[in-house]
């Protein structure tokens, strides 16, 4: 009998054991539940405060940044100056080989002759055809033609990039930014949209020496 009686208050230990665990396991699964809802409640009443203040943000220079609740305004209108941006920092990998050119020189053909390499010069004899006593040749009887006067050879001072115009460098070729700070909008970020246009500017002002 006093075996049967043990056994009892054996498994009634067990079963309270276990039903403590459970109990624990409840109680911080609604802790958890309970913190996620204020804190989102919380997020949302800060959202809706930021809606009904005027966006002033003063992040300068590229920020990685991801629109929000805050980015909007009430009608659904995005009102954030930031673009969207991810983090992003050149490594290795942004980076590849590229022939640059180093010469300083310009291409060029080199030496062409031109009309100001020449001189019209007469023939030196007449193609008038008359000869007679009565007759005396001018310049009309006779063919013109043009004569190169330029003593510079064609093609002199020619330079065409070859091989030796290039070196190898390692070039940026990514394509992305730099980005290496973050920015969500806090409060700093909005003031009140009754303040005066010269208080908004001098808040804006006061951040950015702060900064």
């Amino acid at each position: 009998m006093a075996t049967i009686v043990m056994k009892q208050v054996n498994m009634f230990l067990r079963q309270r054991k276990v039903h403590r665990r459970w109990v624990a396991l409840f109680l911080a699964l609604a802790c958890v539940v309970a913190y996620a809802t204020l804190d989102r409640l919380k997020y949302d009443g800060q959202a809706l405060n930021h809606k009904q203040m005027e966006l002033r943000c003063t992040a300068h220079g590229l920020v990685a940044h991801e629109h929000n609740d805050d980015c909007y305004d009430e009608d659904g209108e995005l009102r954030c100056p930031l673009p969207e941006l991810e983090l992003h920092e050149h490594d290795d990998s942004c980076y590849e080989e590229m022939a640059a050119l180093v010469c300083d020189k310009l291409e060029s053909d080199g030496h062409v002759h031109d009309a100001s390499c020449y001189e019209r010069v007469r023939d030196e004899e007449p193609s008038c055809g008359i000869e007679n006593e009565n007759h005396e040749h001018s310049d009309a009887c006779y063919g013109w033609h043009e004569e190169l006067i330029c003593d510079i050879p064609e093609g002199e001072g020619a330079h065409h990039h070859g091989l030796g115009c290039y070196e190898i460098q390692m070039a940026l070729a990514c394509g992305l930014p730099e980005v290496t700070e973050e920015h969500v909008h806090d409060d700093d970020c909005f003031v009140e949209i009754d303040m005066t246009a010269e208080e908004v500017e001098e808040l804006v002002a006061e951040r950015d020496g702060a900064e």
